[in-house]
């Protein structure tokens, strides 16, 4: 660091001196036009994953050569070991001419394709994984966040990226597999539940596609008194809109149960969720298909990530997301008592 071998704009990103210098005088001019200069700057790196990205984040204090104007500006920039910055910079665009009361997105500035570098303006909010974290959060915050879902959901913005079912069902059955492999004594289990699943399959309902964040989780969720931003745009796709919806309320269900809460206090917010996705869709959104995706990513993803995470997990974590998804998956709704998860599973 910074000499990574695939992020060749690392040194340039990392030296102030050249960041001013190289870089930073044509993001100013692609948004804020010509006569405005860079005072002063103040960047740190937010975010290295070694051969793949980097994202800084930048504190410009600009001034204006013929009206004596100031201004602070925070922006961020992301390179990475590809060319995909540059599908991202026109999906962002596309995004930000489809924002509304319900959803809004940060505002792409500029692609330097020389460097394989992203700039966008900086978004205000907090992020939803901290409200969640702090406990004081009300079920009008879910609800939002659903509606602001449901809002990128219903854009016309398309993506060479689509996902389909089996996709899907390849993800089940992969994550099955390695949760397995790490927890033995999950494995009927986990077999009972992607049979459950894949039967269950036949009668979803696919007939809408719609545009993906492709990475919703609540670390890319940032809420203010007034809005809901999406942010980290990279993996955009299309596919069925309810797998979505389905992520956002297995987190929800995830979290209680690496928290070791009572389930019952994650049922409100599960109802207005999907109450309020389901208001702004312009598409069906029966109970079962919701109970579908949410059961399955209650596998794929959240038992999954207990497994690769490495971190520290109780055996009984991912037993109860098993017992949850099953239930869900069974009772065809996200509307479940509250139980003793783990010997649940033998009455289903």
């Amino acid at each position: 660091f910074p000499n990574d071998r695939k992020l060749t704009a690392m040194p340039l990103l990392t030296d102030t001196a050249r960041l001013r210098r190289e870089i930073l005088p044509d993001v100013v001019r692609a948004r804020w036009g010509d006569g405005w200069r860079i005072a002063d700057l103040h960047h740190t790196v937010s975010n290295y994953f070694p051969e793949h990205t980097c994202c800084v984040s930048v504190t410009l204090m600009l001034t204006h050569d013929e009206c004596a104007a100031h201004r602070t500006w925070e922006i961020i920039g992301k390179t990475r070991y590809d060319d995909a910055g540059a599908e991202t910079y026109r999906q962002m665009e596309a995004f930000s001419d489809e924002g509304d009361a319900d959803v809004s997105y940060a505002r792409p500035i500029a692609y330097q394709s020389k460097h394989r570098l992203l700039w966008q303006e900086r978004v205000p909010g907090v992020t939803l994984m901290s409200l969640l974290a702090s406990h004081v959060v009300d079920n009008q915050v879910p609800a939002r966040v659903a509606r602001a879902v449901a809002a990128l959901h219903g854009t016309s913005v398309k993506s060479p990226r689509r996902i389909v079912l089996s996709d899907l069902i390849d993800r089940l059955t992969a994550a099955s597999k390695v949760i397995a492999a790490a927890h033995p004594r999950c494995e009927i289990r986990l077999r009972q539940i992607v049979a459950i699943l894949a039967a269950n399959s036949r009668r979803l309902n696919l007939s809408y596609e719609g545009a993906w964040h492709g990475d919703l989780h609540s670390n890319n969720v940032l809420v203010t008194p007034t809005k809901v931003y999406l942010v980290d745009m990279d993996r955009v796709s299309i596919g069925p809109p309810l797998a979505e919806l389905g992520s956002f309320l297995a987190e929800l269900i995830g979290r209680a149960c690496l928290n070791g809460e009572p389930l019952d206090e994650v049922q409100p917010m599960l109802a207005v969720a999907v109450a309020a996705y389901r208001q702004r869709a312009s598409w069906p959104v029966s109970e079962p298909d919701v109970a579908w995706f949410t059961a399955s990513a209650l596998i794929h993803e959240r038992a999954l990530r207990c497994v690769t995470s490495l971190k520290r997990v109780r055996m009984d974590t991912i037993e109860n997301l098993i017992a949850v998804a099953t239930r869900i998956a069974v009772g065809g709704s996200v509307e479940f008592a509250e139980v003793a998860m783990c010997d649940s599973m033998e009455k289903v």
